[in-house]
């Protein structure tokens, strides 16, 4: 193994024994009962972070069955927005 790897798994290591557990299931938690009570997650994502944003929206949305919104174009993130429309033939 490299030393690079080694440095890379150390790192994976050191980092996930730092994320506190009770934290993600609280969170966990919180998710499955704003579904219950059929409420909405709003994420906003700015510059690159609006792609991660979309890709959010989709998972909470298929894979959970939580409606949720991501806000692109209100907050002036319009590059997914533009791109999707360039790709439809609209722009």
């Amino acid at each position: 193994m490299t030393h690079h790897v080694a440095e890379f798994f150390e790192a994976i290591s050191r980092i996930s024994a730092e994320i506190d557990g009770a934290v993600i299931d609280r969170l966990a938690h919180e998710l499955a009962a704003l579904r219950e009570r059929r409420g909405r997650l709003f994420l906003l994502g700015v510059g690159g972070s609006a792609g991660n944003c979309s890709h959010a929206v989709n998972d909470f949305r298929k894979r959970f069955l939580l409606e949720s919104w991501g806000a692109l174009r209100r907050f002036g993130i319009r590059s997914l927005w533009q791109r999707n429309q360039v790709e439809r033939g609209r722009d």
